[in-house]
């Protein structure tokens, strides 16, 4: 039986307040969700992998079924499925693997597959309430057609987020129970599903008003979806070509030192008025398109925001052509990232001097106000010879205060002699070299953010403005429908 066609006396009353109305078509939309075969199909997929996670426990010393009915080394569970443990393998083996699953099921299965078997299963809740009949049936109540409108759409929001909360808690129960793991950074997933279907859910109510076909709502949803995937992931391979041009240009100008070659010269100034008034276009729909794509960035940025582990590149060294990156974290800690991509910990740096480690060490001094400046070694023969002096140094004075002289009260230089001062390159200028587009919007996506294009803020808001847009045009939609 369809939500439809329940009796509801509230509906019927004409005395009967706005609030119990409203109540009412809550109630209604809750009943359709439930009455959904589609929903009960996935409902059930959804509480097998949760029960699987319950059942399949990953200890640190292998793999358990069914409480340790059957146990499982790592070698032997990871050799099944063609990976290798040296790889995956470790101290935190049974961490790795639940994480990989998590995301597995919450981003791959759940939002994508997931999203679009809920669009298949809520595309017909308004334009079967659009039918003669069913539409005769409402239109005849006091509810305005607006308020039926967003019950559909709410209706769409139920079956999303009782599919979300049963799949993401029931895993981290699970996995808590079988497997002694906790990760509470997962329960994110679940704010993030529910955030890309409200989106995908305001297309299929804009196109079910206009179309009142569910196949031609589906259809249309899943290319908006589509479409949005596109707009932004070209904007966003536009970025980062020329903001790879202007870095590539940035270092041309500084190592032949003729600053003619240093250009902020956009690529769309080069390739003619047809390539420009594209890109125009796409810059343009990619500010008012909701973005779909954007959703697991911000999940990702609030989840790191609330744990306390996001950091700001501050700048970067060039030593002999080789990047280094300096990060201030939230707690005021600086990080030095080399090419090979190791870390160097600093607490508490402001205001000190500090040493790298490494092969070719890098000298930064770091101000109370988070200023920077850096030293390099002239050469490794410079490097050696003042090392070695410094030790010689060293030891005379070890000698000295064994004789009874007094060790004098001057410290060590610094910089050292052998070190040349070095600029520090904004964090827009970095070449970070083999790097991909997803790379490039992870780094640039961050609080704070001037560059609109790139301010989760500014995401997450025009998203939503974008989504309200699309409602409400539904709303005038059927508003002007005369039946």
């Amino acid at each position: 039986m369809n939500a439809l066609d329940h009796t509801n006396t509230d509906f019927d009353d004409p005395n009967v307040s706005r609030g119990a109305i409203y109540r009412a078509l809550v109630r209604d939309a809750y009943l359709q969700v439930i009455d959904n075969a589609v929903f009960k199909v996935l409902l059930g997929l959804v509480l097998l992998m949760v029960a699987l996670t319950f059942v399949i426990g990953f200890r640190q010393d292998g793999v358990e079924v069914l409480f340790g009915m059957f146990k499982y080394d790592y070698e032997q569970f990871l050799g099944t499925f063609g990976f290798a443990f040296g790889v995956i393998g470790g101290d935190n083996t049974n961490e790795t693997i639940v994480r990989a699953i998590q995301n597995l099921f919450t981003t791959v299965i759940s939002g994508s597959f997931g999203a679009l078997f809920a669009v298949v299963a809520t595309s017909f809740f308004l334009p079967r309430m659009l039918e003669r009949g069913s539409a005769d049936t409402l239109f005849s109540k006091p509810v305005s057609r607006g308020a039926l409108v967003v019950s559909r759409y709410l209706a769409s929001l139920i079956f999303v987020s009782l599919l979300t909360v049963v799949l993401v808690l029931g895993m981290y129960l699970g996995f808590a129970v079988s497997s002694g793991y906790t990760n509470p950074e997962f329960l994110w997933s679940g704010p993030m599903l529910i955030y890309l279907f409200a989106i995908l859910s305001a297309f299929s109510t804009f196109w079910g008003a206009m179309t009142r076909s569910s196949i031609a709502t589906l259809l249309l949803t899943v290319l908006s979806w589509w479409g949005c995937v596109g707009v932004h992931g070209g904007w966003l391979i536009w970025e980062f070509v020329e903001h790879n041009e202007r870095v590539d240009s940035s270092i041309d100008g500084a190592r032949f030192d003729d600053p003619t070659l240093a250009t902020d010269t956009a690529a769309s100034d080069e390739y003619g008025p047809v390539v420009s008034v594209v890109r125009g276009v796409v810059e343009g729909l990619h500010y008012a398109l909701p973005k779909t794509g954007d959703a697991a960035q911000l999940t990702e940025l609030v989840r790191k925001t609330l744990h306390g582990e996001i950091r700001t590149l501050v700048g970067g060294v060039n030593m002999r052509n080789q990047m280094l990156q300096v990060y201030e974290q939230a707690d005021g800690a600086y990080v030095v990232v080399s090419p090979d991509g190791s870390e160097a910990l600093y607490p508490d740096a402001r205001g000190t001097d500090i040493e790298t480690g490494g092969r070719r060490p890098l000298f930064l001094r770091i101000g109370e106000d988070g200023s920077l400046e850096a030293w390099v070694p002239t050469s490794m023969r410079d490097m050696r010879r003042g090392r070695e002096e410094a030790e010689e140094a060293e030891a005379a004075g070890s000698d000295g205060e064994a004789d009874g002289e007094t060790a004098g009260d001057e410290t060590a230089a610094w910089p050292p002699s052998w070190t040349e001062p070095t600029d520090i390159v904004p964090p827009d200028e970095i070449d970070f070299g083999l790097e991909d587009p997803a790379t490039f919007l992870q780094r640039r996506f961050v609080w704070g953010q001037s560059d609109w294009g790139f301010s989760p803020i500014f995401s997450f808001l025009s998203s939503l403005l974008s989504s309200a847009v699309l409602v409400l045009l539904a709303i005038w939609r059927v508003r002007r429908i005369d039946f």
